[in-house]
């Protein structure tokens, strides 16, 4: 269609009267209706609990439309991870590269910068790391594409953390690279049972502690 004649109807439709009608033209197509609902629904009730049938229906579309559109539910949940994991791809390549602007090479200032960083406060509520919580509510299903997609970007954070152990010249990097991680995740839920401000000195401490482990005087 031409753009002034599409330009033209659209203003039509923006003022005609809140009709039927001039909801179906005006509303978003329905692929668009679809991933919105599956957004708003897995963000409220977890990538688990929620069905085709019931993304469908958040959609105003039928559940067959949804898998012509977009396969299974699993293909549905993994189409609703990809954009999320590109995002925090980005985002943590931002701040490693703000931490090596700050502290040039020295990695093991690097590393507790981004321990003080996860470390859980009063500022606000406390969450688990990215996609950990996806992860246990797919934890059983261990061939769901989804998983393998959150496996991929954790696994890519292990690597960045062992590296960095490595350059500050840490004994058995990866395996205090696992600990740190462990460390971090089990601070962040213990703060959001117990409260921020304890856990997050605490988790401080306990990294301090597992560098004097793993350091090995040059």
């Amino acid at each position: 269609m031409d753009p002034l004649r599409f330009a033209a109807l659209k203003d039509r439709l923006d003022s005609a009267p809140d009709t039927p009608v001039t909801r179906a033209f005006s509303r978003p197509p329905p692929q668009t209706r679809i991933i919105k609902a599956a957004e708003h629904l897995f963000s409220r009730h977890g990538v688990r609990s929620v069905t085709l049938e019931e993304i469908a229906e958040q959609a105003d579309t039928s559940t067959d439309y949804v898998r012509e559109c977009f396969g299974s539910l699993e293909d549905v949940v993994s189409n609703f991870l990809k954009p999320r994991l590109d995002v925090a791809t980005r985002a943590y390549a931002d701040y490693w590269t703000s931490l090596e602007q700050k502290h040039g090479r020295a990695a093991e200032e690097q590393l507790r910068d981004w321990i003080r960083k996860l470390a859980p406060s009063t500022a606000g509520p406390t969450r688990p790391l990215p996609f950990s919580s996806e992860a246990m509510e797919l934890a059983d299903q261990p061939n769901h594409k989804g998983l393998a997609l959150i496996k991929q970007w954790k696994d890519a954070l292990r690597i960045k953390i062992a590296m960095l152990c490595c350059d500050a010249f840490y004994r058995d990097p990866q395996i205090l690279a696992d600990k740190l991680l462990m460390l971090v995740e089990g601070a962040r839920v213990q703060a959001a049972t117990f409260g921020g401000e304890e856990s997050g000195k605490r988790l401080i401490e306990a990294a301090e502690d597992l560098f004097k482990r793993h350091w090995q005087p040059q």
